[in-house]
Protein backbone atom coordinates (compact mmCIF):
# COMPACT_ATOMS: atom_id res chain seq x y z
CA UNK A 1 0.00 0.00 0.00
CA UNK A 2 2.70 2.41 0.79
CA UNK A 3 4.53 1.95 -2.49
CA UNK A 4 1.06 3.02 -4.06
CA UNK A 5 0.89 6.63 -2.17
CA UNK A 6 4.16 6.53 -3.03
CA UNK A 7 3.48 6.02 -6.47
CA UNK A 8 0.32 9.04 -6.70
CA UNK A 9 2.91 11.20 -4.63
CA UNK A 10 5.68 11.28 -7.49
CA UNK A 11 2.74 11.61 -10.00
CA UNK A 12 1.48 14.44 -8.78
CA UNK A 13 5.34 15.93 -8.68
CA UNK A 14 6.01 15.05 -12.06
CA UNK A 15 2.81 17.30 -12.72
CA UNK A 16 3.92 20.30 -10.75
CA UNK A 17 7.37 20.03 -12.55
CA UNK A 18 6.01 19.44 -15.81
CA UNK A 19 3.40 21.95 -16.14
CA UNK A 20 5.35 24.49 -13.98
CA UNK A 21 2.38 25.33 -11.63
CA UNK A 22 1.78 25.10 -8.10
CA UNK A 23 -2.00 24.06 -8.87
CA UNK A 24 -3.58 21.21 -11.19
CA UNK A 25 -6.63 18.97 -11.91
CA UNK A 26 -6.49 15.41 -12.07
CA UNK A 27 -9.49 12.74 -11.68
CA UNK A 28 -8.65 9.97 -9.46
CA UNK A 29 -10.64 6.44 -9.01
CA UNK A 30 -13.47 8.07 -11.30
CA UNK A 31 -13.33 11.38 -8.36
CA UNK A 32 -12.37 14.42 -9.80
CA UNK A 33 -9.02 15.63 -7.58
CA UNK A 34 -7.33 18.92 -7.03
CA UNK A 35 -3.89 18.77 -6.42
CA UNK A 36 -1.77 22.13 -5.06
CA UNK A 37 1.13 23.18 -3.50
CA UNK A 38 0.78 26.78 -2.22
CA UNK A 39 0.65 26.89 0.68
CA UNK A 40 -1.79 29.59 1.36
CA UNK A 41 -4.69 27.69 -0.10
CA UNK A 42 -4.07 25.17 1.61
CA UNK A 43 -3.90 26.76 5.15
CA UNK A 44 -7.64 28.29 3.70
CA UNK A 45 -9.02 25.50 3.15
CA UNK A 46 -7.40 22.79 6.24
CA UNK A 47 -8.21 25.85 8.68
CA UNK A 48 -10.15 28.66 7.82
CA UNK A 49 -12.79 26.79 6.20
CA UNK A 50 -12.58 23.34 6.84
CA UNK A 51 -16.10 23.01 7.64
CA UNK A 52 -16.68 23.46 4.14
CA UNK A 53 -15.44 20.60 3.37
CA UNK A 54 -16.85 17.21 4.86
CA UNK A 55 -16.89 15.11 1.70
CA UNK A 56 -12.80 14.68 1.25
CA UNK A 57 -11.12 11.56 -0.42
CA UNK A 58 -13.51 8.50 0.32
CA UNK A 59 -10.84 6.09 2.30
CA UNK A 60 -13.02 3.15 2.15
CA UNK A 61 -13.20 3.31 -1.79
CA UNK A 62 -9.49 2.49 -1.68
CA UNK A 63 -10.07 -0.78 0.93
CA UNK A 64 -7.90 0.85 3.55
CA UNK A 65 -10.77 0.07 6.02
CA UNK A 66 -10.58 -3.06 6.73
CA UNK A 67 -12.29 -3.32 10.22
CA UNK A 68 -14.52 -1.38 12.35
CA UNK A 69 -12.75 0.24 14.41
CA UNK A 70 -10.75 2.24 11.04
CA UNK A 71 -14.35 2.17 9.69
CA UNK A 72 -15.15 5.12 12.57
CA UNK A 73 -11.99 7.41 11.94
CA UNK A 74 -12.87 11.02 11.32
CA UNK A 75 -11.25 11.20 7.68
CA UNK A 76 -13.64 7.99 6.69
CA UNK A 77 -16.98 9.48 7.80
CA UNK A 78 -18.61 11.85 5.46
CA UNK A 79 -21.51 14.66 6.05
CA UNK A 80 -23.48 15.18 8.83
CA UNK A 81 -21.64 12.01 10.66
CA UNK A 82 -17.99 13.86 10.22
CA UNK A 83 -19.27 17.25 11.33
CA UNK A 84 -21.08 15.44 14.65
CA UNK A 85 -17.82 14.06 15.40
CA UNK A 86 -15.33 17.16 14.70
CA UNK A 87 -17.70 19.19 16.71
CA UNK A 88 -16.90 16.79 19.50
CA UNK A 89 -13.44 16.74 19.14
CA UNK A 90 -12.46 20.63 18.01
CA UNK A 91 -12.57 21.74 21.95
CA UNK A 92 -9.54 19.45 22.50
CA UNK A 93 -7.52 21.04 19.90
CA UNK A 94 -7.30 24.67 20.70
CA UNK A 95 -4.18 26.39 19.96
CA UNK A 96 -4.12 26.64 23.56
CA UNK A 97 -4.08 23.04 24.36
CA UNK A 98 -2.14 22.52 21.66
CA UNK A 99 0.82 24.83 22.86
CA UNK A 100 0.59 22.61 26.24
CA UNK A 101 1.15 19.91 24.12
CA UNK A 102 4.29 20.84 22.12
CA UNK A 103 7.14 23.22 23.56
Amino acid sequence: MLQLFKKDFYYDEENFKEFNTNAFGSVYQGTPDYSTIDLDFIKQVLIKEFDAFPDRFDITRSNMVSDSLRANFLLVKRGDEWRKIRQRCTPAFTSGKMKKLLP
